[in-house]
């Protein structure tokens, strides 16, 4: 390898390179941040049903068949109230 005439230009080449390489990282973390940041309050909102749900059905396998049926009505309508905020009746 030679260090000749065209090496600045080389150099200079490597550089701007190196720079679009770089913002086109930098532009894919900001959506990739932001993309956690939405899955973040997704999850959020749907865990309330998911902790109900999952305290009525460790409920109804502790207690087993003794549970009456509108248990398993109830498991259905904690799910909504747990998704929606909403107490349905």
């Amino acid at each position: 390898m030679t260090l000749g005439i065209a090496a600045p230009a080389c150099l200079a080449g490597l550089i701007a390179k190196a720079k679009s390489i770089i913002e086109k990282c930098r532009t894919f973390m900001k959506a990739l941040a932001s993309s956690l940041d939405k899955m973040a309050a997704l999850l959020g909102k749907i865990s309330p049903a998911m902790e109900s749900a999952t305290k009525t059905l460790s409920k109804y396998v502790v207690e087993g068949a003794s549970l009456p049926v509108e248990t398993a009505l109830d498991f259905g309508f904690s799910m909504g109230k747990g998704a929606t905020g909403i107490n349905n009746p």
